[in-house]
């Protein structure tokens, strides 16, 4: 699959494939038993996503302490069934293969137990938020279309209820924290992961840092979805 193979339209069969593929994910990963040496961690405990004590050079102070606070409270919610389990971690364009019709999930290296709609909000954030990766005529309204669009194909596999998909905005912030991280603190990684870059990292780096200080505000309305 091309990077930007029409991420700018909402309406592609493409969004329902991807979305009926992660509902197959999650529900088959709700049989697994991984082994002690195969398992994964909580996302908590990830190392990607870890903030340092005391930040590094690059990293916002009061920044780093408002991920923090947000990180702990989520640490704290609720896990309900099904809600919760083995997801991808990392889903994005460079994470999936489209050919002929179908879709082929890779790269599970940041795969961690976490709420399933952590998978639905990466994807968003990267190409409709993150100013380095979004595709052309990014906005929320658009993400919203998208985000509709997987989980009608979600919802032939899987469950997807009103109180998951509420959670997309805060796992949307959750996600900040990762690419902030590594945009600061390995770039060339980030730039590898991604494969390109729209815009300098310092511009995302400075509208993640806006977004947690309320400057600037990336919310998607779920209602009704």
């Amino acid at each position: 699959m091309q990077w930007r193979w029409n991420w700018v339209d909402p309406s592609s069969y493409v969004f329902e494939t991807l979305g009926r593929e992660l509902g197959q994910l999650h529900r088959v990963s709700d049989m697994l038993a991984l082994p002690p040496r195969h398992d994964r961690k909580p996302w908590f405990e990830s190392h990607a996503a870890r903030l340092p004590v005391p930040p590094t050079i690059g990293l916002n102070p009061q920044i780093c302490e408002m991920m923090e606070s947000f990180t702990e409270r989520m640490r704290r919610g609720r896990r309900r069934s099904r809600h919760y389990g083995l997801v991808h971690g990392d889903l994005h364009a460079g994470r999936f293969l489209y050919e002929a019709g179908g879709i082929e999930l890779t790269d599970f290296g940041l795969g961690v137990y976490g709420w399933r709609a952590m998978d639905f909000a990466t994807l968003l954030f990267v190409h409709y938020g993150l100013p380095s990766t979004r595709v052309d005529d990014a906005s929320p309204a658009r993400a919203r279309d998208v985000l509709a669009a997987m989980v009608r194909g979600y919802r032939r596999e899987y469950g997807l209820g009103e109180e998951q998909l509420s959670a997309i905005n805060d796992m949307m912030k959750l996600r900040s924290i990762l690419d902030y991280l590594t945009m600061v603190a390995a770039p060339d990684r980030w730039k590898a992961a991604h494969g390109h870059s729209r815009t300098p990292i310092g511009e995302s780096v400075a509208w993640i840092e806006q977004l947690w200080t309320n400057e600037l505000r990336f919310e998607i309305d779920v209602r009704g979805i």
